[in-house]
């Protein structure tokens, strides 16, 4: 686990850049974590010049090291391995057919692969996808390609609680398709301390093209890691969801620089940088209450990190089917996000208090469980200094989410990325 989390947040970097590269203007949300995870399937069964270039493209390197064939494999599935238990453990006090739900974080994955009926699959193959939380399934693309398409799509809708439609368009599955890779993400948690929706108002959002929007906007005071750059040119901010379990990164462009400008200049240098400086503040916060749904072309965002023989009649994926013959024909990645007062994807099944009680309690346990795993190289929450009575340092400070901005969801126990996300438009 420890060994995967550098890796992860250098492709993560990488991937955001290519999905800035292959989507220039609107919003974006895309998990990097999910995308590694789904393309590690592809490497599991790939060979030859096909799995150096999915090594390369997830920086695997750290993790294989000075290993050889059948250790280096079993070393990065494990790593692999690791980290899905824990993001994806459903707390003890989550009861889905009670309905009892205390709003933690909880993580719905899409993973899958769906072939075509009648190539043969390596035994071992699927035992070891077993074991990643995924599998292969056996689809009709040749002889009914439309019913295949809406079989895969009700099964990422059904996997995505319902926030999902239509991923895979009609125009991107025929009779020719051999391959099909499913991935994506969505996720719900209560924020730590929630927002008071009597102070929710409606104010102008300046959108990424120059355009102000009416829009519904939270408000409230919270003590939240802070830090404003004026050389990168942006406010950096931490909001925590119930339990510290994980944590709102945003990274909004003070106005001199476009949002595009500052997209170009975000890598692991410059948060690393942001964890270095952040300091807990008293922050009067004013952030849009907005949804989020993505549906990116996997495919043309990894042959952007160097992924090219897997689409092609060069693909060796000798270490799945016997003949190795078949490559990936489209790859898809979605997810959907939103937030609102209670936390992200939560309301309806939470009953959040906002006594003045439990938030002083639960911004003293904010403070008190932060984790530290910058050594690791991750945007995770660097241990604060040490502040007297747990009191926020310096004076309060005021930040007005009013205009577009990039955002990541990170979990704080592993300090992996559960997403990353541009608004440029709200909705």
């Amino acid at each position: 686990m420890e060994r995967l989390r550098g890796p992860m947040h250098r492709f993560a970097m990488r991937l955001f850049q290519s999905c800035r590269l292959e989507y220039p203007t609107g919003n974006i949300l895309f998990s990097p974590f999910t995308a590694s995870t789904g393309l590690l399937l592809i490497y599991m069964g790939a060979d030859g010049a096909t799995k150096r270039e999915l090594e390369r493209a997830l920086e695997l390197d750290e993790i294989i090291g000075n290993l050889d064939g059948a250790n280096a494999d079993s070393d990065v599935e494990m790593a692999f391995r690791q980290a899905l238990a824990i993001l994806g453990k459903v707390p003890r006090d989550v009861d889905a057919d009670k309905g009892v739900d205390n709003g933690a974080f909880r993580v719905f994955r899409v993973n899958k692969i769906f072939l075509e009926e009648g190539i043969s699959v390596k035994d071992d193959f699927i035992q070891r996808l077993g074991k990643m939380r995924a599998e292969v399934v056996f689809v009709g693309f040749q002889r009914n390609p439309e019913g295949a398409r809406k079989e895969i799509n009700e099964y990422i809708e059904e996997t995505m609680n319902g926030k999902v439609h239509d991923c895979f368009a009609a125009s991107s599955i025929d009779r020719h398709t051999s391959m099909v890779l499913a991935n994506g993400i969505c996720f719900r948690a209560r924020w730590d301390v929630v927002f008071d929706a009597g102070r929710t108002t409606i104010l102008p959002f300046r959108e990424d093209d120059g355009k102000k929007v009416d829009f519904h906007m939270m408000r409230g005071v919270f003590n939240l890691a802070y830090v404003y750059d004026e050389h990168i040119g942006l406010t950096y901010l931490e909001i925590p969801y119930i339990n510290n379990s994980a944590s709102l990164l945003i990274f909004l462009p003070d106005g001199k620089r476009s949002l595009k400008d500052v997209s170009k200049t975000l890598n692991q240098a410059v948060t690393n940088k942001l964890n270095l400086v952040k300091r807990l503040r008293e922050v009067h916060l004013t952030l849009p209450k907005f949804k989020l749904q993505s549906n990116l072309d996997l495919k043309a965002i990894i042959r952007l990190v160097g992924v090219k023989s897997a689409f092609s009649d060069q693909a060796d994926m000798s270490r799945m089917s016997p003949g190795g013959d078949v490559s990936l024909t489209a790859a898809r990645h979605t997810g959907y996000f939103s937030i609102d007062e209670t936390g992200t994807d939560a309301s309806g099944s939470l009953e959040p208090s906002v006594s003045k009680s439990e938030r002083l309690l639960s911004q003293r346990r904010s403070i008190t469980s932060l984790v530290d795993h910058e050594a690791a190289g991750s945007l995770a929450l660097r241990a604060l200094p040490k502040i007297s009575s747990r009191e926020p340092s310096s004076q309060a400070v005021s930040v007005v989410v009013n205009r577009s901005f990039l955002f990541s969801v990170r979990h704080n126990k592993s300090g992996l990325m559960v997403c990353l996300g541009r608004l440029e438009k709200v909705e």
